[in-house]
């Protein structure tokens, strides 16, 4: 699957290089959720602790992508937290828009770490009213091992 879907995307690339349209478009590729990996080969360990549906890293700690050919350097790397409410808010933003009057946003837009590897600032992320995010710490309230983690401190493997 992997490889169907890194052909796929390559092939969208290509195209919009193809049609010169590379320089006006913001292509950002991420999953909505971590890894859903069942069994598998012995000795198989993602690294993360936890799967798809979990709170824990490895629930949802997924990589992005953006490629944006002049806007965008390429090889940035970035450690802010971010999460796929703020696609809506960061295309909007792009585009000169503003979301309906009445209607708020939950997320905010990428531009500053997209184009110049900004800061969001101080966030707080919720799971499930079961884990809390800010910044480097996180507390899940679980029987199995919860409890208050230091992110920068600790390894996240099982």
């Amino acid at each position: 699957m992997m490889t169907a879907m890194d052909e796929c995307v390559g092939q969208v690339l290509d195209k919009l290089i193809e049609l010169k349209l590379e320089k006006n478009t913001l292509v950002i590729f991420c999953s909505d959720n971590g890894h859903a990996y069942m069994g598998g080969p012995k000795g198989y360990r993602f690294p993360l602790r936890g799967k798809k549906g979990t709170v824990w890293e490895g629930g949802h700690r997924v990589p992005g992508i953006a490629w944006w050919p002049g806007r965008i350097k390429p090889g940035q790397v970035s450690d802010e937290m971010v999460i796929s409410l703020d696609l809506m808010a960061t295309m909007l933003d792009f585009a000169g828009a503003k979301p309906p009057k009445g209607r708020a946003l939950d997320g905010v837009s990428l531009r500053p770490v997209l184009l110049g590897g900004g800061s969001l600032g101080q966030r707080q992320f919720f799971w499930k009213g079961q884990a809390m995010r800010d910044g480097q710490w996180k507390y899940v309230a679980s029987p199995k091992g919860g409890g208050l983690f230091n992110l920068r401190t600790i390894s996240l493997s099982r």
